[in-house]
């Protein structure tokens, strides 16, 4: 759940949750204090994209999902995935590419 506890769950947990769970569970930096960073409203931005493409509920204009958004999807995942490095692991800068 997003305070870091195990629990057995039979539905799909969105990306969101699984980055609290993530931080709660193996990092001292508590959840509470990531919501309130722009970084957790573009991970909640960018998983609204995701999900709309994946489970559209009408029809899908190229204008709505053109180079802009995909530059902010993929900018907002590699800063997501910078800052649990930083905060699980304790990594300054990635060894690989992103």
């Amino acid at each position: 759940n997003d305070d870091g506890e195990f629990q057995q769950v039979t539905a799909y947990q969105s990306t969101a949750k699984k980055i609290l769970f993530i931080l709660n569970r193996f990092s001292t930096y508590r959840a509470k204090n990531f919501r309130q960073q722009t970084l957790w409203n573009n991970i909640k931005k960018a998983e609204e994209y995701r999900n709309s493409l994946i489970h559209p509920k009408g029809k899908i204009t190229p204008k709505e999902y053109g180079s802009k958004t995909s530059i902010f999807v993929h900018g907002t995942v590699v800063e997501a995935i910078k800052f649990l490095n930083t905060k699980t692991l304790k990594i300054r800068k990635l060894p690989y590419p992103v």
